[in-house]
């Protein structure tokens, strides 16, 4: 499954990618240039942590790297969740907000 996702790529910078999850690792292929893949292979991922915003960030942690982004389109954190879980065998850390905002 291809999500799309805006990638950190400078301090102030993102850039749009496709985000596809497969059963040996990720690959993020930019929508804006073409000869831009990044392939993380499951065996270099030390950890995902995504965090549950109004648009799903992730963050991917590798030795020598750490990926961040965010989800631009609607989709279910728990799904998300469940598509690493099913494809990939990493540590995944949640961090997400619950309750009620008292006004």
């Amino acid at each position: 499954m291809a999500l799309d996702i805006r990638l950190k790529t400078g301090f102030f910078e993102t850039r749009a990618y496709e985000f596809l999850i497969c059963k040996d690792g990720l690959v993020l292929s930019a929508t804006e240039t073409e000869n831009d893949t990044i392939t993380i292979p499951s065996k270099d991922i030390l950890s995902i942590t995504l965090k549950n915003e109004k648009a799903p960030e992730i963050e991917i942690q590798i030795c020598e790297k750490i990926y961040q982004g965010s989800f631009h389109e609607e989709i279910g954190f728990e799904r998300l969740i469940d598509l690493l879980k099913e494809n990939l065998s990493v540590k995944i850390i949640c961090e997400f907000e619950g309750g009620n905002d008292d006004e």
